[in-house]
């Protein structure tokens, strides 16, 4: 008796409809901020920065003038030592800038300087940018800065999204706040809580490294 070939019982799968892979969504292309306005938001920040230190720094003082009453030590003496420069003083005053950096960006997307300029830290995906990110960038930028943002700019320019070697080497974009959906930006809450504590961290680094000096 005759039977059927099993191969032309079985059924075939159906390979799915080539519209199915034309129907999904294109992925979101982020255009970068410029140079200037960027520039101009780390001018606020290094504002911010210089401020706290200064804050730390003058607590720092108010405790020498209390020695000064109590002990009797010589002002200018510790005058002198408060305003020494040391390998402790710029390496505490760069911990501190990183440290800023690093935290509000990592935790929001943001520093005080790209808040007011309307700017936001996010990675190539759209997704927020990490903590891991933030600090990468922030490091690349110190050795750009010794090059008066030459490298930055002619980065930039040849950069479709608008990325400095940094934002490269870590996947991130500088993008306008306008540019992105709410659900992709996070709640100005967390930004007063972020910036008030690296800005109370980045003050508290330079306490210590002139207190280190105060009694060095």
């Amino acid at each position: 008796m005759a039977t059927l070939d099993e191969s032309a019982t079985q059924p075939h799968p159906t390979s799915p409809p080539a519209s199915a892979e034309a129907s999904l969504p294109p992925a979101p292309q982020y255009i970068g901020a410029g140079f200037w306005i960027r520039v101009l938001a780390r001018v606020i920040d290094a504002v911010v920065h210089y401020a706290a230190t200064f804050f730390g720094s003058l607590l720092v003082t108010f405790i020498a003038g209390i020695i000064v009453a109590l002990t009797g030590a010589s002002p200018t003496l510790l005058t002198h030592k408060l305003q020494s420069y040391s390998l402790l003083t710029y390496a505490t005053a760069i911990l501190g800038y990183v440290l800023y950096f690093t935290l509000c960006e990592g935790l929001y997307g943001a520093t005080m300087g790209k808040l007011i300029c309307g700017l936001v830290v996010i990675k190539e995906d759209g997704s927020p940018c990490s903590l891991g990110a933030a600090f990468g960038r922030s490091l690349v930028f110190l050795l750009e800065s010794m090059f008066f943002g030459v490298v930055a700019a002619a980065a930039m320019s040849s950069s479709p999204k608008r990325q400095r070697v940094g934002d490269g080497w870590v996947n991130t974009i500088v993008v306008k706040r306008k540019d992105l959906q709410p659900s992709q930006l996070r709640s100005g809450g967390l930004f007063a809580v972020v910036f008030l504590g690296a800005a109370i961290l980045d003050g508290l680094i330079a306490f210590l490294a002139y207190l280190l000096k105060l009694v060095g």
